[in-house]
């Protein structure tokens, strides 16, 4: 179900493809002349893709879109809320030498992950 509506919202040739399959197929998305727009659904799936998997995709910014609150999140700003496994996935990211910034719109942007990593214990 979802991922129709992920399809049908686009208007362009969409795939909606998990983690692992998207590991699998990533030398193909490099070498395609197509642009692809990495989308994941948290922090965490991002570092597998970018970092454990050194995923390189020749840009240096890594947007971080709506994270709910939830129980257990430091709220960074309006519907932007992380957990510390969260922010050490971030951190990771930023390490590997991405820079990591928080927008819901980009008009809108909160900031960088440098902001906010004090509130998780990184210097």
């Amino acid at each position: 179900m979802l991922k129709s509506a992920y399809k049908s919202a686009s208007g362009k040739k969409t795939f909606v493809w998990g983690v692992e399959e998207f590991i699998s197929k990533s030398e193909k998305v490099l070498n395609s002349k197509d642009q692809y727009f990495l989308i994941t659904k948290n922090p965490l799936d991002m570092e597998k893709i970018l970092v454990e998997h050194g995923f390189k995709p020749g840009i240096d910014t890594v947007i971080i879109g709506p994270c709910n609150d939830r129980p257990g999140t430091t709220k960074l700003g309006n519907n932007q809320s992380i957990t510390q496994e969260e922010a050490q996935a971030l951190e990771n990211i930023m390490k590997a030498g991405y820079n990591v910034e928080f927008a819901l719109l980009k008009d809108e942007a909160i900031g960088n992950w440098t902001k906010f990593r004090g509130q998780f214990g990184f210097h």
